[in-house]
């Protein structure tokens, strides 16, 4: 069966195709890898190990040639940060270790989500569009990442075993891949820890309402119905995180 096209639609295709052939010359004269970084751009949101062990091998340089391939309307995408920052490779449950609020005589500021069990390289996704504005190893954090989305919110995320230092200064997009949790096992099946100021592999997941930090389960789609531990800060049913901090 022949599929007929106007001539208008065939001047978008030859367009689209020389727009494609200019960008992936310019990818090859970076070192970027075409098909590499296409796979990773269908994958938004639900990346795999592979995806960030590619990007890891990359420059500032390269990866701001990267982003570039990245559409104008991802790079600038204004959605709050709703997203479940571990993103679903296999079968993942949502599960919140320690909820937000006063916790033993100090704040605890955010959340902190269950990654142990997980693949050894779990990757961690940008909650939002935005502009990375700290990706560093140092400190009781551990790996730590900041993230200031395009709508003046803000998202961290703290104790990361990799991060992805080259990010830094940089503008992503909602979904993209900005580090790894740790949660899998060595050899010899002792269970990770936690880099930074922690006992054991999680996320530390952090969240600021226009400068204001706020309690990341009204951020986060959903986010009071996801299943807690921890012995406080949760309802009276012990189930959930109290939704009233």
């Amino acid at each position: 069966m022949k599929i007929r096209i106007t001539e208008n639609q065939y001047g978008q295709l030859v367009e689209q195709s020389f727009k494609d052939k200019l960008k992936k010359k310019a990818l090859e004269k970076l070192g970027v890898g075409w098909d590499d970084l296409q796979d990773l751009i269908e994958r938004l949101q639900d990346p795999t190990e592979k995806d960030f062990e590619f990007l890891e091998t990359l420059s500032s340089i390269q990866l701001k040639g990267a982003l570039k391939l990245f559409s104008k309307s991802k790079l600038e995408d204004s959605q709050p940060p709703t997203l479940y920052p571990v993103p679903e490779i296999g079968k993942i449950v949502k599960y919140i270790n320690s909820c937000y609020g006063p916790r033993w005589g100090r704040m605890h500021g955010g959340v902190d989500l269950r990654t142990q069990g997980l693949s050894k390289n779990q990757p961690l996704i940008a909650t939002c569009a935005g502009k990375v504005t700290r990706a560093t190893e140092a400190g009781d954090c551990g790996g730590y990442v900041k993230l200031e989305c395009n709508n003046g919110d803000a998202v961290g995320y703290c104790h990361l075993r990799v991060v992805n230092e080259n990010l830094y200064g940089l503008t992503v997009p909602r979904g993209f891949p900005i580090g790894v949790s740790g949660g899998g096992s060595d050899k010899e099946g002792k269970k990770e820890k936690g880099s930074g100021n922690s006992g054991g592999a999680h996320l530390h997941y952090i969240t600021w309402l226009q400068d204001e930090k706020i309690n990341p389960i009204h951020m986060i789609a959903d986010g009071t119905t996801i299943p807690a531990g921890g012995k406080v800060n949760r309802t009276k049913d012990k189930k959930f995180c109290d939704p009233r901090l």
